[in-house]
């Protein structure tokens, strides 16, 4: 199960080792125990019971079932959640801005369960019981922009990088970049936010899978501007500079942010993959779906009014979804990316299977090769016993044959 190493010190103590530490001594034992890990999605960990210190647990079958478990169906369960997410809230975000047959917009299609209850995002990461976050998956500006006209304007955007070290990333902007080259160099840079242009041309940043800890998952980490693209241009932060900046280590810092409330998603719970649902209010009443579009009667970017019945654009904007680059971490449709991982998922059971198989084969050939140098076999042994006693009753005849034949060449030469 575990890897371990024996030795005694003398006759009468033996010691068992599991990765160096005594796990028995003589009559002296050290107990271990399963408890859930906060940093690791309450996953479970080995400890030594009484200084509550890790087990080091380097082979054996246990080694291997964790391996998988924070590896491989880690990064699997990640993916689906990403799917989840944001699937759940890009159909949300076209489906606000209609108006169902009912004559009601603004209602999400899927069930979003935000981390907090808390309308500003507030969150206890630590669970020490009181809140210490800002958790923010996403925020949209409220200012409508052209992705690919010049921006006018310099200066320089910074965000932390979603690993441990919450290590400060900067990115230049220029006065003839477009939009479109800055998102690209914000994707590109790998940092846990991802920015892209939404279906009201809107700048709007989402955040991505943790690289330290599932907690941490779609959390966007800091934005701050030294200039005004954030700011005057696409509307997401109030002021630039430092003390403009929004950071989720502290509480309350939604109010860093311009953007109206309707642009800004609170992080999901845990795992959205596992609740992910329809609304209530499409449940209850399927005349909620919002089919028609609304139209922006004042210019503010506000789709306030229906279309009317008999209005379908809002069904066709959900329908090409399917075709959109939606999951933008990785550039895929949904369609695609789903297949994808479907097709990894496989590909890795396939491979389990064969790496079983290896092994089981590796294993009856080693036991084969010890019973053939170590084993005994009863029948062979019993046929080699009774050719060696035939040996020696043929081996004493000769001998005696050879006795008589000397004794009697010396009695011929004594002349007897």
């Amino acid at each position: 199960l575990v890897n371990i190493n024996v030795s005694r010190t003398d006759k009468d103590e033996l010691i068992v080792y599991i990765g160096g530490e005594n796990l028995v001594q003589g009559e002296v034992f050290r107990p271990l125990a399963a408890i859930e890990d906060p940093d690791n999605n309450g996953m479970y960990k080995v400890l030594w019971k009484q200084t509550l210190t890790d087990v080091t647990i380097q082979s054996g079958e246990l080694a291997g079932l964790i391996s998988i478990r924070d590896g491989v169906l880690r990064q699997n369960i990640n993916d689906v959640n990403a799917f989840a997410i944001n699937l759940t809230d890009l159909i949300n975000e076209v489906h606000r801005d209609g108006f169902g047959k009912n004559n009601q917009t603004n209602n999400n299609f899927f069930k979003h369960i935000a981390v907090s209850d808390n309308v500003e995002g507030n969150f206890d990461l630590n669970n020490d019981g009181i809140n210490d976050v800002t958790a923010l998956f996403k925020i949209s500006g409220n200012n409508k922009v052209d992705a690919s006209a010049a921006i006018g304007i310099t200066g320089t955007l910074t965000f932390v990088k979603n690993n441990a070290l919450d290590q400060e990333i900067k990115i230049n902007y220029y006065a003839t970049d477009t939009l479109l080259d800055v998102i690209k160099r914000v994707n590109d840079a790998k940092i846990g936010v991802v920015g892209y242009i939404n279906h009201n041309s809107q700048l709007a940043f989402k955040a991505t899978i943790a690289e330290d800890t599932d907690k941490k998952n779609f959390i966007i980490r800091h934005l701050e501007d030294s200039g005004q693209l954030l700011v005057g241009y696409a509307g997401i932060l109030k002021e630039s500079g430092p003390q403009g900046a929004f950071d989720y280590r502290r509480v309350d810092d939604i109010r860093k942010i311009i953007a109206s409330r309707e642009h800004i998603t609170i992080t999901p719970m845990f795992n959205p993959a596992s609740y992910m649902d329809i609304d209530d209010a499409i449940k209850y009443d399927i005349d909620s779906i919002a089919a028609a579009k609304g139209k922006d009667l004042g210019g503010t970017g506000d789709y306030n009014t229906s279309n009317g019945v008999g209005d379908g654009s809002n069904a066709l904007a959900l329908a090409a979804l399917k075709h959109k680059h939606a999951m933008i971490d990785s550039n895929a449709t949904f369609n695609d990316f789903y297949t994808s991982l479907i097709s990894r998922i496989g590909s890795q059971g396939e491979e389990a299977k064969d790496r079983i198989a290896s092994q089981e084969t590796l294993l009856k050939n080693l036991a084969n090769l010890r019973e053939s140098v170590s084993g005994i076999n009863l029948d062979e042994e019993m046929a080699n016993m009774v050719q060696f006693q035939h040996g020696y009753n043929a081996s004493a005849r000769v001998i005696a044959m050879i006795d008589r034949m000397l004794e009697t060449i010396i009695k011929l030469g004594q002349g007897v």
